[in-house]
């Protein structure tokens, strides 16, 4: 099984100036969610300091940038992979100034002989009018979408079920199957593929000042999600953390608070590693969800990221991804494999057609109860009483067989309503 972790060092690591802080959760009661700010950074430390956690030491890095909530800005791929010491491709190396070490292959691209070695495989659909993936509205879909007619007559289901089916088909979407078979479909977002001005930097990532106006230079780029087959990895760090002894052991902890020195209000947790700068993580913006809206990464709620770097991380399941070009015949054709598969005959459109709509509701219903920005650590679906249900975090790695704590290895406050 591919190994799924790497590691950073810390020492002398540019990282260790970032000090924008989390917003780090919410405090969930049966009526109301209160959104605390962390007095801590969620940068990994450079040096320990006394007052240890259960598992691990607290950072030295206490300052807290301001954060705008709602805030939707998005470093470009180029830029993070920078920052992070990532190369930006297969056959560039990793940044040595940086520290940073592997033990993953630094070829991210996954050849289709290989697609067999990973048990995690997530197909992302773009939007497209061009070829819209999902097809033609089928009569068989108004039993999936209306499935009570409510007196209803016949023609007015069959109608409903367009209205909500034009909707679906309108979104961008993801397939997750694990060892071949479906086992969900959600909404996502990808990139905006339009042309949009970005700062022109030079090889050491400075922006170039136009002489004429004294201005840094801009151009305009388009900014696309990389259609390909690429594995998926969290990124982790080195901590020392307490074993039951109480004995100061090294591990590999998974890192799930990514954010953007370079842009504070860009939070990019419960990321996985597709290639260069480009991550598939949650986003705050659920009024985004299904539309393009990102510099080039992936963007999914935050229940559909935890449930991915769950079974990545705590898992330990090899993952890979696969982005299909907008508006292409291989998009549709890939649809209609994982929809033909004998495996599971019931994992077919009807099922695909049936699992955007509850996904589409949950967001709905997400958005209704927190509003369109959720800038908090996470949280799971609403329960039958329209209250957020107790969320079960993911754990960060492993301990001599106890599951690592994030929040605890990164002295991150844990939301009151969790499970773990």
């Amino acid at each position: 099984m591919l190994k799924l972790k790497w590691i950073l060092r810390v020492k002398n690591h540019p990282l260790t100036s970032l000090t924008a802080g989390l917003l780090v959760g919410a405090v969930i009661s049966s009526c109301s969610v209160n959104v605390e700010r962390d007095s801590t950074s969620a940068t990994p430390p450079t040096a320990s300091a006394s007052g240890d956690a259960d598992l691990a030491e607290p950072s030295d890095a206490n300052s807290v940038s301001s954060i705008a909530p709602g805030a939707n800005q998005e470093i470009s791929p180029d830029e993070f992979a920078r920052e992070l010491g990532l190369p930006s491709g297969d056959d560039e190396p990793f940044s040595s100034d940086l520290g940073l070490t592997k033990n993953i292959p630094q070829t991210r691209t996954v050849s289709p002989e290989h697609f067999g070695d990973f048990r995690v495989n997530v197909d992302i659909f773009r939007r497209s009018s061009k070829r819209p993936v999902l097809g033609e509205f089928r009569d068989e879909y108004t039993a999936v979408l209306v499935p009570n007619d409510e007196g209803l007559t016949p023609e007015q289901r069959t109608a409903a079920a367009k209205k909500i089916y034009a909707t679906l088909a309108a979104k961008e979407f993801a397939v997750a199957s694990l060892d071949g078979v479906p086992f969900k479909a959600y909404i996502i977002s990808g990139a905006i593929e339009q042309r949009v001005a970005t700062v022109v930097k030079d090889a050491s990532g400075k922006p170039r000042i136009d002489p004429a106006t004294g201005q840094a230079m801009t151009r305009l780029s388009m900014k696309s999600t990389p259609a390909g087959n690429y594995r998926l990895d969290a990124i982790a760090y080195d901590r020392k953390l307490k074993n039951a002894s109480g004995e100061r052991v090294t591990v590999p902890v998974a890192f799930p608070w990514l954010r953007s020195r370079a842009y504070n209000n860009s939070q990019m947790y419960w990321g996985l590693w597709i290639k260069g700068g480009y991550f598939i993580h949650s986003t705050p913006h659920y009024g985004e969800l299904g539309r393009p809206a990102s510099m080039g990464c992936i963007r999914q709620s935050f229940p559909d990221a935890q449930e991915l770097f769950k079974l990545v991380v705590d898992d330990g399941m090899s993952a890979m991804v696969r982005i299909h070009a907008l508006g292409s015949e291989e998009a549709v054709s890939r649809l209609v494999e994982i929809t033909s598969s004998p495996r599971d005959a019931t994992k077919d459109m009807n099922w695909v057609v049936g699992q955007l709509a509850a996904n589409y509701q949950k967001i709905r219903d997400s958005i209704k109860y927190y509003g369109s920005e959720l800038n908090i650590v996470g949280h799971s679906w609403l329960d039958d009483a329209g209250k957020p249900a107790a969320t079960t975090w993911p754990t960060c790695g492993d301990l001599e067989s106890t599951r690592v704590d994030c929040f605890k290895a990164w002295t991150v406050r844990k939301p009151k309503n969790s499970t773990n």
